[in-house]
């Protein structure tokens, strides 16, 4: 039988898994529109991105665009401090918020 604790930590090592994901391979005609292993926040995918003289976008497209290399490479390496609305994580990993019970077990 297991223990209350060892559901918990089976419980949060699901949540764990549950909240990972992996960037996508960039090639090297393409960039990382984040930056080198980051890429951005699932939750974030549909939030717009804009910048003055250039078409409002969401987030996957300019990701995918980055990745497809239709971003110029001098223009890409500027992203990541301009797209704060895409929520750029390391490695796609968001981070596992447990609950209150689980806090100290």
């Amino acid at each position: 039988m297991l223990s209350r604790s060892s559901i918990f930590f089976l419980l949060g090592a699901i949540f764990v898994a549950t909240t990972k994901a992996i960037c996508p391979d960039v090639p090297d005609n393409g960039c990382s529109i984040c930056g080198e292993n980051k890429c951005i926040d699932s939750d974030k995918v549909d939030e717009i991105f804009s910048f003055p003289g250039q078409p409002a976008v969401p987030c996957s497209l300019l990701q995918t665009a980055g990745e497809m290399g239709l971003i110029p490479l001098d223009q890409c390496s500027q992203l990541p401090s301009l797209i704060d609305v895409c929520n750029c994580l390391d490695n796609g990993m968001k981070e596992a918020v447990f609950p209150p019970a689980m806090k100290g077990n």
